[in-house]
Parts: structure tokens; sequence; C-alpha cells
């Protein structure tokens, strides 16, 4: 009998473009690009100063990138369909569940009544954002682009061999 080990999922490291700052991010932009502007005084007449220019400018958004962009972890479990509003709405719910807490000698007390709206806003919210995603997700799959949709054997090779497409959030 043979045994398969199956790793544990795999981290792919992205960067947070919802949550930036995009004037510190363009002032920084412009601190690492003098070395490029130094280069670019006099005209670019050789294939090597093209080159050097554009390996400066990716080296400049690079930098930039890791000084004043966060980095996040994705997994294949991710919450693709998790939002902001979501995370105001957990940050709500806690809240009221600790006052709730606080209160839980005295059965009448209004926080329990605020604790149970808000526990199902909460998740009326959750079911909405996972439908929302699923439809989403749907709508990408079957679209007509074409006449190749999820189900057809060309677009299933192409998922397959597409990158991009790894993990559709």
């Amino acid at each position: 009998m043979r045994h398969t080990y199956i790793g544990s999922a795999q981290h792919v490291e992205r960067f947070n473009y919802k949550n930036v700052d995009w004037k510190a991010y363009k002032e920084t932009l412009e601190n690492n690009l003098t070395e490029l502007v130094n280069l670019l005084t006099s005209p670019i007449k050789t294939p090597c100063t093209i080159k050097t220019a554009t390996d400066l400018l990716f080296k400049a958004i690079n930098k930039t990138t890791r000084e004043v962009v966060l980095v996040i972890k994705i997994t294949p479990p991710m919450k693709c369909w998790w939002t902001k509003e979501l995370t105001l709405l957990r940050k709500d719910r806690n809240r009221a569940n600790a006052e709730h807490y606080r209160w839980r000698s005295l059965p009448d007390h209004p926080s329990h009544l605020h604790y149970k709206e808000i526990g199902g806003e909460f998740t009326r919210a959750i079911e909405k954002a996972k439908a929302d995603h699923w439809q989403e997700w749907i709508n990408h799959a079957t679209s007509a682009k074409r006449n190749k949709t999820l189900w057809t054997p060309e677009y299933s090779r192409a998922l397959q061999s597409s990158q991009s497409l790894i993990i559709f959030c």
C-alpha cells in the first residue's frame, strides 16, 4: 500500500492594495525615483541604457510597494467573500457581546435584545456576502466570451493552464 503525503496549504503572499495610502505611496515613489531621474537627464541612445532605466524603474516601484503596501497571506480556504462592512459588523457584534456578558445576571436588561439584533444582522450580512460572491463567480464562470463557459472542455483546459485564475477573489 502506498501512502501519499499531502503537505499543508501553500501560502501565497500578495499585496493588500485595498488599504493603501496612495498619497504616501506617491511621495515614497518620487523619493525612490531619484536615481532614475539622474540617469534620464540625457537622452536614451543605447539598448543598454533602456535596460538600465527600466530596471531602475521596476526596482523603485518594487521598493515603494514593499515599503508602503501591507503584505497579506492568501491560503486556498481564505474567505474571499469577506468585506470591510463585515469586519465593522463583527466588531459591533463583539462589543454587544461584551455588554450582553456584563449584564448576564439581569435577564431583562436591554443589552441582551441589542446583542440578539446585532447578531442577526451580522448573520444576514454574512449570508448575503456569500450569496453575492457565489453569484459573481457563477456569472464569471458562465460568461459567454467566445462561447466558452466553465462547462466546455476548452474553457476547463484554459483554466487549468492559466496562472491568473487560481484564486478568484
